[in-house]
């Protein structure tokens, strides 16, 4: 039986482990980088808050990476 309470323990304590490295440290207010102008989207770019980071979107009527947006003429021709 000395065997198996090891096995069960061991399992429950990595369960622990990754549970707490899924949900991060629990309690700690998320920084709001947009909010808080501490982004690096560019100018033409809407910020968006994630857990924990923050995504760069450029705007409509632009296309890039987000941290570099570049304006694009729309096609002229007709279909």
């Amino acid at each position: 039986m000395g065997r198996a309470a090891f096995s069960w323990d061991v399992c429950l304590l990595t369960l622990l482990v990754n549970t707490c490295g899924v949900m991060g440290n629990v309690g700690v207010a998320d920084a709001d980088e947009c909010s808080e102008a501490t982004d690096d989207c560019h100018i033409d770019a809407l910020c968006q808050n994630t857990p924990r980071s923050f995504k760069c979107i450029c705007k409509p009527g632009y296309k890039g990476d987000g941290k570099q947006c570049e304006g694009f003429a729309f096609s002229s021709q007709k279909f």
